[in-house]
């Protein structure tokens, strides 16, 4: 299975690959990559040629993870510090932005008057932002499992039904994905796995 993103002037691509996967992917010649990706997607068969080497394919190990405490003294983490989302759904960055309107809207007035930052004001920050985090998480991970198992790509079962993969190229020419980041977690639920994309651009319009 592979997903196509319209980014207007090129398409950013991303499908499933095992976990581990990724050195027996480049063990083989980009040709033969470059083949299942036009089987994929047909319609962009004749652009496959834009990842001219291996060099130009990047693979993204991505975590959904949570912490437990996002705060300590003089210290509050939130967006991707406090909670990594997966890429699926685009939601990380409406929630950073969620994280930090409510961050300002609850210290912002204690620094206006001059206050003292306390851990019951950082824990309300946490409190307030938990309840949508956990949802969206939830969410995140019943939407992984449905595609994992319908690329057949891992095995659900106890052990892997997590562990998913994407692997990602950028072609020469077009605007870079963004640069792939380990994220790190301290929760006790984790997903690992690894992203591929590619970007290929559209044909010109007449």
């Amino acid at each position: 299975m592979m997903v196509l993103l319209n980014r207007t002037d090129y398409w950013q691509a991303a499908y499933l690959i095992p976990k581990g996967g990724a050195d027996a992917l480049r063990a083989q010649p980009i040709d033969e990559w470059r083949g299942t990706i036009a089987k994929l997607a047909p319609f962009i068969a004749e652009r496959t040629d834009t990842p001219a080497s291996w060099n130009d394919v990047k693979t993204l190990e991505v975590r959904l993870d949570r912490l437990e405490r996002w705060y300590r003294p003089g210290l509050l983490l939130i967006g991707d510090a406090a909670h990594a989302m997966s890429p699926i759904g685009g939601v990380g960055i409406n929630l950073a932005i969620q994280d930090a309107i409510v961050t300002a809207n609850t210290l912002v007035p204690l620094l206006r008057e001059q206050r003292p930052i306390t851990e019951r004001s950082l824990r309300a920050v946490q409190d307030r932002r938990l309840p949508p985090t956990r949802l969206i998480l939830a969410a995140q991970l019943q939407i992984q499992k449905r595609v994992i198992s319908r690329a057949g790509a891992i095995r659900a079962s106890a052990g892997n039904a997590r562990d998913f993969a994407l692997a990602a190229a950028v072609p020469h020419g077009t605007p870079s994905p963004r640069p792939a980041v380990r994220l790190w977690s301290a929760s006790r639920a984790r997903v690992h796995g690894r992203l591929p994309f590619t970007g290929v651009k559209q044909p010109s319009r007449a």
